[in-house]
């Protein structure tokens, strides 16, 4: 060994010789060297790694270059972990002739597999970055290795086709890792690298020669490693083959290559990706990414664990025909459904379990139903609109004998959210309480919900006129839902005119909503006489609403439904005209015009009071 190795290093110089049939001569001697010599030679790894790095800079012949590759790939053969750790201490971007070597590395099955073996444990279970300061104030600084590793793995993807078929071999391992590392770089922040231009041929002239024996200067260049991490998952869709451009479009259309690298929604890019890929061929190696995720549930990082959680539950909408592989992530779901961080994705999955029909969301309708309430009357917004969205996909589906026990405490979980600021949740909340009117059809459940529908029927009439036109349609498409529960068929009759359509929005400032008002209270004055005190009342506490639009709305509908009701169903005993009429005077005082405006209009209508 210690004749060999000066023999390789002088080797690796003479790969520059100005006759190109010598310098491939010699790539050939090197590699053959190697090969039979090479288990002797792993102390001499760094000087042999560095001899080709400088050589292959500066090589300018097609064929010594194929050559000298080879020779390095032979050496790769016997010292894979060694050679990679000294390639990996090059800083990044990294130059063309390391990414040469790399991809060298890549076109060799016998190589590649351990590559990206190394390459996945340095991303997955290594330290990535390090922390420096408290509180909000904390800067997380991206380690080198992490990032050199993130550049090595998107540079032997750039192979394309080439690579296809080991991608399908190693699916789960590569889309983990690579989905794994955009939850990892969320928080990190760029970092600086010096790079050094390569030395000079020695083959240049004696001028150059002494210019090129100054030290070269450095150039700083900052890398982002959400970029780096966006670059894998380009590299990676284009080894899809034919599927490649369909999954890129996916990706595409809901703006995933953005959402991947915001610090804030990198979440929603996993999810779109896993979307994505999961829609075609590739959901047959879904059971293979949930075995190799599953243990990051329990990750070092936090993102870690939102990435593994935020793939399961777009996972679970795709388990229509994995009935074994749903059991395990409905399990995984409800088991992290403690950790704060966790909680919007295990929502999402559940409600996704309405993706595997009927006979799946019975089977876990009682812990989806247990899981999803609670946020209702949470503080978090966020997490209220994604139970709402779950429960509605859930309720157009459950067997209503799943429902029936806690369906009370279900309105009562939801009526809150009918008066929040957010117009989303608000709209939300109606969606939910009509998609109840299905499991309040049935027998067990019927007398209850025409309860809960009196109950909450003025106010999804008043925000039939909201400001906010998705909360207008979705109270007048639930009010079509449930009126046929309440023994009235002309008050269904009534609702199904162009004027209550949840596809129309009453215009501004016009009377469509005073017309479509003054025809529904006729209705419930004739059916329900007896509950027309509560509806007055509950109109009443309307007038104290944020919003001056409920106002004026509540002064319109209070006013008809009094001017219709009969002065012998006039119950003074649980209608307290002087309350009203208080009311609508305190009204009249409002800045507001309109609302003075509605308010003049009902008190005039109460005339005969």
């Amino acid at each position: 060994v210690e004749d060999l190795v000066p023999l390789l290093i002088a080797s690796l110089g003479a790969l520059l010789d100005p006759q190109p049939k010598s310098q491939h001569g010699v790539a050939a001697i090197l590699n053959t060297l190697i090969q039979k010599r090479g288990k002797e030679l792993l102390p001499c790894v760094p000087d042999l790694v560095a001899g080709f790095l400088t050589a292959t800079s500066l090589i300018t012949v097609e064929n010594t270059m194929e050559a000298t590759q080879e020779a390095f790939c032979s050496l790769a053969s016997f010292h894979l972990a060694a050679v990679l750790k000294i390639l990996l201490e090059e800083p990044v971007p990294h130059p063309d002739n390391l990414i040469k070597l790399l991809q060298a590395m890549g076109k060799r099955k016998e190589l590649v597999v351990d590559a990206l073996s190394i390459l996945a444990t340095n991303l997955n279970n290594s330290c990535l970055h390090e922390e420096k300061g408290s509180g909000a104030k904390i800067v997380y600084t991206p380690l080198p290795l992490s990032m050199t590793s993130t550049a090595a793995f998107a540079e032997i993807l750039q192979l394309g086709d080439h690579f296809s078929g080991l991608v399908k071999e190693k699916f789960a391992q590569i889309f983990c890792t690579m989905i794994l590392r955009i939850g990892t770089c969320a928080k990190a922040e760029s970092r600086s690298f010096q790079i050094v231009a390569p030395v000079a041929s020695p083959s240049t002239s004696s001028k150059d020669s002494k210019s090129s024996s100054k030290a070269p200067a450095a150039k700083s260049v900052s890398v982002s490693p959400a970029t780096q991490a966006s670059e894998v998952v380009r590299q990676f869709v284009g080894c899809l083959g034919e599927q490649s451009n369909q999954v890129s479009s996916a990706i595409d259309d809901e703006n995933g290559w953005s959402l991947m690298e915001d610090k804030v929604k990198f979440a929603d890019g996993v999810t779109t990706i896993t979307r994505s890929v999961l829609s075609g061929p590739y959901l047959d190696y879904a059971e293979d990414i949930f075995n190799f995720l599953k243990p990051f549930v329990r990750g070092n990082y936090v993102e870690q664990r939102v990435v593994t959680l935020a793939v399961f539950a777009e996972m679970v909408a795709h388990c229509e025909k994995k009935p074994a592989l749903l059991e395990k992530l409905v399990f995984t779901l409800t088991e992290s459904l403690v950790d704060p961080m966790l909680k919007i994705h295990v929502l999402r999955g559940l409600g996704n379990v309405a993706s595997s029909g009927a006979e799946a969301v019975d089977q876990y309708a009682t812990t989806i139903v247990d899981a999803l309430t609670p946020p209702l009357s949470g503080a978090s917004e966020e997490l209220a609109m994604e139970s709402m969205d779950g429960l509605s996909k859930i309720f157009a589906l459950v067997n209503e004998s799943k429902v029936a026990p806690f369906l009370v405490n279900l309105c009562s979980q939801i009526r809150p959210s009918f008066e929040v600021e957010s117009d989303k949740l608000r709209a939300a909340g109606y969606r939910v309480f009509g998609s109840l009117a299905r499991v309040g059809n049935s027998p067990s459940c019927a007398e209850r919900f025409v309860e809960q529908i009196h109950a909450v029927l003025p106010a999804i009439i008043l925000h039939s006129n909201d400001e906010n036109s998705e909360v207008q349609e979705a109270c007048k498409k639930t009010l079509r839902q449930v009126a046929p529960l309440l023994s009235a068929p002309s008050l269904v009759t009534l609702l199904e005119k162009k004027i209550y359509d949840p596809e129309i929005n009453y215009p501004v400032g016009s009377a469509a909503y005073d017309h479509a008002v003054a025809d529904l209270a006729k209705e419930l004055v004739s059916n329900f006489p007896n509950r027309i005190s509560y509806y007055v009342m509950q109109c009443v506490e309307a007038f104290k609403s944020n919003w001056n639009r409920i106002k004026a709305n509540s002064a319109v509908l209070c006013g008809n439904l009094l001017g219709n009701l009969a002065p012998e169903k006039r119950d003074p005993n649980t209608l307290n005209t002087t309350i009203v009429t208080r009311a609508l005077i305190n009204l009249l005082k409002e800045k507001n015009s309109e609302v003075r405006q509605k308010a003049a209009e009902a008190t005039a209508i109460l005339y005969n009071y």
